[in-house]
């Protein structure tokens, strides 16, 4: 069959030279004609697979399958069908419904049978509109707002997004969130690569969206997913209400780290986002964006440097800043990480800037309503007014804050 294809292909490429560019494009990847044993190995953009297994001139389907029936022979199948990297199409005088398991044994049979039904109606397979998850609902709320149908569990075959953004032109967004279908994946590589690579493949725009980060912090996980949707962001209720502080806003991340290198970069983006921040709570962030795969304090310590020559980074009282910081200012805590609610990682400059706050509205506060109402300010718990008191006698006794008339 291979020589018979061979032969055709080669007529009709001499009756039409005009065909000749196609065949002589791509020298590195050239056209080839193969059969199952020597498929091995070569990979293409589209794969068209001959299946040569037919019925004989009394109209039976005799139940052979050469190497297939052997042991081993799902493996041979495995190679052929995955050699395609965008596109497989098959050509098959049998259908699935044709192959007897009963009268053929053998694993690479029932993986023929099964790859046929596939192929002949694999298009009508994708699944939509399955249950999906809590975290998909959250997600599908968001999608809502934009606009858009919210569509749970898309895919086929093992391979689903958790949930779609679907508009008048089809799929324009899909959202990898870290559920079952992710985790029951078996390596790393496949997970933070292979997924995305195939997704990407086939057009989708992609976006991610972990589940550690809507626990630990949702509002910056929503924000993650309102660019990718074209939304804006809400206006903060409890921050205007009070008139005193702006939300503090958490770093995200993109895509886990590989190496000491990206490591340094996301320390510096974490710097960036949370400045001034406490070269603790950069630490903690990362064991909650990395989970297991955090770093030890002794790898910290070397991204840290790393990111501190390569990236501008400066240190001042154990909190770090980036190249160029911006001006600092009181930030409200509540709805953040719980490391952060804790006044030793408040920098003296944001426990300056809440007192000025609070003077503005308050001019007659004396220290003790100061303590009080920088606790509340920053969303902390009451238990930790004592701490905020001693933290600005500090500050009042070098002079940094000085009260209005005193």
């Amino acid at each position: 069959q291979r020589d018979a294809i061979a032969d055709a292909v080669e007529a009709l490429r001499r009756e039409s030279p005009d065909t000749e560019a196609f065949f002589t494009a791509h020298p590195a990847e050239p056209f080839f004609v193969k059969n199952l044993e020597n498929v091995q190995g070569d990979e293409r953009d589209s794969i068209m697979i001959s299946v040569g297994y037919g019925r004989g001139g009394d109209g039976k389907l005799a139940m052979r399958f050469g190497p297939l029936s052997n042991d081993g022979g799902e493996r041979r199948l495995n190679v052929l069908i995955t050699r395609a990297k965008k596109r497989c199409l098959v050509f098959s005088g049998i259908g699935a419904e044709e192959v007897d398991l009963e009268r053929a044994k053998g694993r690479g049979v029932a993986a023929l049978k099964a790859f046929l039904g596939f192929a002949a109606d694999g298009a009508a397979a994708r699944v939509e509109g399955r249950e999906g998850s809590a975290l998909a609902g959250l997600i599908g709320g968001l999608i809502t707002q934009s606009g858009r149908e919210a569509v749970p569990r898309v895919g086929l075959s093992g391979l689903f997004l958790d949930v779609a953004a679907r508009g008048e032109a089809g799929f324009d967004l899909g959202v990898e969130v870290d559920g079952a279908d992710w985790s029951n994946l078996r390596c790393a590589r496949d997970r933070d690569r292979g997924r995305q690579m195939a997704l990407e493949g086939m057009g989708w725009a992609l976006a991610r969206s972990w589940s550690l980060d809507w626990l630990n912090q949702p509002e910056a996980a929503a924000a993650k997913l309102r660019g990718p949707l074209g939304l804006q962001a809400p206006v903060q209720a409890a921050s205007v209400a009070a008139g005193l502080a702006l939300a503090y806003v958490e770093a995200v991340m993109e895509r886990a780290p590989i190496n000491r290198s990206e490591l340094a970069t996301l320390i510096a983006a974490i710097i960036a986002t949370e400045a001034p921040v406490h070269g603790d709570a950069v630490l903690e962030r990362l064991r909650l964006l990395l989970g297991a795969a955090a770093p030890d304090a002794r790898a910290f310590a070397a991204a840290l440097n790393e990111a501190r020559l390569l990236q501008g980074l400066t240190e001042a009282g154990g909190f770090w800043f980036p190249e160029e910081p911006a001006p600092v200012v009181a930030r409200d805590r509540r709805a953040a990480a719980v490391h952060l609610r804790r006044p030793a990682m408040i920098h003296p400059k944001e426990v300056a800037a809440g007192a000025r706050h609070i003077l503005e509205l308050d001019a007659q506060a004396n220290e003790e309503e100061l303590a009080a109402g920088l606790t509340r300010l920053f969303g902390l718990e009451s238990s930790a007014t004592p701490a905020m008191a001693a933290r600005l006698a500090m500050l009042l006794g070098s002079g940094a804050l000085v009260l209005p008339g005193r």
